[in-house]
């Protein structure tokens, strides 16, 4: 037998069989993944560029406490737009974040192979209260509340970027010439404290990307 077709039969066969277990593996991956894209917008529509999105997945549960594995995020284009390949099909959400927007999770209930999801996230502006002399308690902390009287996260800048102030939805006013505070576009009433005890309330209307500054009574 001529030594040349023997070894082309071979390699033939090598090939097919090697095409036969990619074949058989592909299904089991499909079944498990699909393709997932969308874009991240802003309140008003707007596309939100260099925002990371990242799949969470569920990987153990007991009673209502759960344990999330964060996969390998993408960052949105120009347009807002970002794509997965391989995105679970089960037991999987969004977690949209970034320097400038609020933290956000994002179900996918309900959404089908081929999909385009937009996702609207609140972003951060920053403000800066001016405290002036008056009689009566000073003004010590603030909060702030949005249009169904909700407490809002409030969020100070460190290291170079905004993170969530310590105590979460109350803050310490800064001192003068320290970097301002941010809390969500949302926002709709900031609220001051002396210690425990309300003192006032005032209307908002924050402009991302703009520094508001406000007065209040200080010391």
């Amino acid at each position: 037998m001529n030594r040349r077709w023997v070894v082309g039969v071979v390699l033939v066969v090598a090939v097919g069989l090697w095409f036969l277990r990619k074949e058989a593996a592909e299904p089991e991956r499909s079944a498990s993944t699909r393709s997932l894209a969308g874009f991240v917008v802003a309140r008003d529509g707007s596309p939100l560029a260099e925002v990371r999105v990242a799949p969470f997945l569920v990987t153990a549960t007991s009673g209502s406490v759960s344990t999330w594995e964060t996969g390998e995020p993408q960052t949105t284009d120009a347009r807002g737009r970002f794509e997965f390949t391989h995105f679970p099909r089960e037991c999987a959400m969004l977690h949209v974040s970034g320097d400038g927007v609020v933290l956000r999770s994002f179900g996918l209930e309900g959404a089908q192979e081929g999909d385009e999801l937009r996702i609207p996230v609140a972003r951060l502006c920053p403000f800066r209260v001016e405290l002036v002399a008056a009689a009566g308690p000073a003004f010590e902390r603030v909060s702030a509340l949005d249009a169904d009287g909700n407490a809002l996260s409030l969020y100070s800048f460190r290291r170079d970027h905004w993170s969530a102030y310590g105590s979460g939805t109350v803050a310490f006013l800064p001192e003068p010439g320290a970097h301002p505070l941010a809390v969500s576009e949302d926002a709709r009433t900031l609220v001051f404290w002396h210690g425990e005890d309300e003192l006032a309330r005032v209307p908002l209307a924050l402009v991302p990307g703009g520094l508001a500054v406000l007065r209040a009574p200080g010391d």
